[in-house]
């Protein structure tokens, strides 16, 4: 059988699962649940050209396992509180990712408000942002506020993924003292968010940010 080699971040696997004998990215799907996000998201990770080993292909298929049960998060927290004319830089940023990311994007009801008259819009406020996807493509609201918190959100690599990770790159470029990142993701999670963060706010940002 002639294999193709390919990476995963820093673990490698072969492109055919070696307990199944069948391609890797046809079996994300059945271990990763209903969320194609997911499953898309290693498929896209599955060809990246690199070295096989076993040991590496149990590591992915643990964690798509704990990932399928716990679900895709990222953690932050305002350690100290930000001031108003800086936070209004924030605000900005966030404006222009939420009006420019290509996402149909809420606030707190994702779409499903009992009042059907209500417009649900992403929240950007003196004291908080607040950002969810819409429906279907919706899961944990992300909600940063400007005072002290502590807080996460399970995307489950949603759509508005790139969205919240972006809000959270803006934050961390303004108020680096006061805001605190970690993400169950790595680099290669992210590297989404980081193109279209680039993309609308620029190369600096990205440059700046370390994920933890």
């Amino acid at each position: 059988m002639t294999r193709r080699k390919i990476k995963i971040t820093r673990a490698t696997i072969n492109v055919r699962d070696y307990r199944t004998g069948v391609p890797a990215y046809e079996i994300n799907p059945v271990m990763a649940g209903p969320d194609p996000g997911l499953c898309s998201n290693y498929k896209r990770r599955l060809h990246k050209g690199g070295a096989v080993t076993k040991v590496a292909s149990d590591i992915l298929i643990q964690k798509i396992e704990q990932e399928n049960k716990m679900g895709y998060t990222h953690y932050f927290s305002t350690d100290k509180e930000i001031d108003p004319e800086t936070w209004d830089l924030i605000l900005h940023d966030a404006f222009h990712l939420i009006h420019e990311s290509g996402v149909a994007l809420t606030g707190w009801t994702a779409g499903y408000s009992v009042d059907a008259q209500k417009i649900d819009d992403p929240v950007l406020s003196p004291d908080m942002i607040a950002v969810n996807g819409y429906k279907d493509d919706s899961h944990e609201t992300f909600g940063l506020e400007r005072t002290v918190s502590q807080d996460f959100c399970k995307t489950v690599r949603k759509p508005y993924d790139k969205v919240v990770c972006g809000i959270l790159i803006a934050a961390k470029y303004h108020a680096p003292d006061c805001i605190s990142v970690s993400s169950d993701g790595d680099s290669d999670d992210w590297a989404e968010a980081f193109e279209n963060t680039t993309k609308i706010l620029g190369p600096e940002y990205v440059a700046s940010f370390v994920l933890r």
